[in-house]
């Protein structure tokens, strides 16, 4: 059985250290390879992937009868059918990064290494019932594997930004995310299209999770 702990706080470890660079404090203002993210607010926005699990444990658990959700279905929810770039929801989330990025690097990385200390005592239990994503409910074992495809995509942009070979990740990290991204990619585009897309790309339109 996969320990979603361990390889959570692990995958946290990596981001961290690797938001810590100095590489990253030097191009602190400079664009990433994200479209209207600087480093900075890249950086900011990889950091959330461990607040935000510090938050909703420190929140009241939902009430029982909230909509639930899995990890797929989270990232469905969240992305529902926005534009990447141009969406309120993603000009949402770059303004956010942008605005916690104003701290500056250092203050980034001492706020992120007092959450990991925090993290580092979570509950094992990963059935904790959170309320994310304004009200939905899920276990936070689920919550867990959403963060990881944050932590390991988000890692490969911020290294990718900062001209650094990308940080591993453990091969038990990798077949988590891509279990849910898959399963993103089915829910969002059916299951048809996403065989014939990944088996046939020559022939039928590519599709994307994300």
């Amino acid at each position: 059985m996969t320990d979603l702990r361990a390889l959570y706080l692990d995958s946290c470890s990596t981001a961290l250290d690797l938001v810590a660079r100095p590489e990253v404090e030097a191009q602190w203002l400079s664009d990433s390879v994200l479209p209207e993210l600087s480093v900075g607010a890249l950086a900011a926005h990889l950091g959330r992937a461990l607040s935000t699990v510090d938050t909703y444990l420190d929140s009241d658990e939902p009430p029982g009868d909230a909509a639930h959700v899995d990890a797929p279905g989270y990232f469905v929810a969240a992305l529902g059918d926005h534009d990447p770039v141009t969406s309120e929801f993603h000009q949402a989330v770059r303004r956010r990064g942008e605005s916690a990025a104003e701290d500056g690097h250092q203050n980034l990385v001492d706020a992120l290494r007092a959450v990991f200390e925090r993290l580092s005592r979570m509950p094992d239990d990963m059935d904790r019932q959170l309320a994310v994503l304004a009200g939905l409910r899920m276990g936070l074992g689920e919550y867990l594997k959403t963060r990881l495809v944050e932590l390991t995509v988000h890692c490969r942009d911020l290294a990718d930004s900062v001209q650094l070979e990308p940080p591993a990740m453990s091969d038990p990290c990798w077949k988590v995310v891509s279990e849910v991204v898959v399963e993103v990619m089915v829910r969002r585009n059916g299951a048809e299209a996403v065989v014939l897309g990944l088996s046939r790309a020559d022939r039928f339109p590519r599709v994307v999770a994300f």
